[in-house]
């Protein structure tokens, strides 16, 4: 696991010296910035609230667009569930539009 850890570490640094696409760079850079530390268990314990009392069709819909891409209910509950970087992000995204 740390031989992965200091691999994505690496091209993590590598995209963001040697690209010349801001977006990307930025993307990356919030991508590996955040952890599943940035947010209280509080905020994980209200999406799943919320998620559980969503009808099942509506859980199937976009609820956040994160660098372009859509993520439904169901995939943030996957990625969340997962303790995933991207589910950090979805958490702290969710948090900025007060959603939860």
């Amino acid at each position: 696991m740390m031989r992965l850890v200091g691999l994505t570490d690496a091209l993590t640094l590598f995209i963001l010296n040697f690209s010349g696409d801001e977006k990307l760079k930025d993307a990356m850079a919030r991508f590996n910035n955040i952890s599943m530390l940035n947010y209280s268990m509080d905020s994980k314990q209200e999406f799943f609230e919320i998620y559980s009392n969503l009808p099942i069709e509506e859980r199937k819909k976009v609820v956040v667009v994160i660098d372009e891409e859509p993520i439904s209910w169901n995939l943030a509950c996957k990625e969340i569930k997962n303790n995933t970087k991207r589910g950090g992000l979805i958490l702290n995204t969710l948090k900025e539009l007060e959603i939860l």
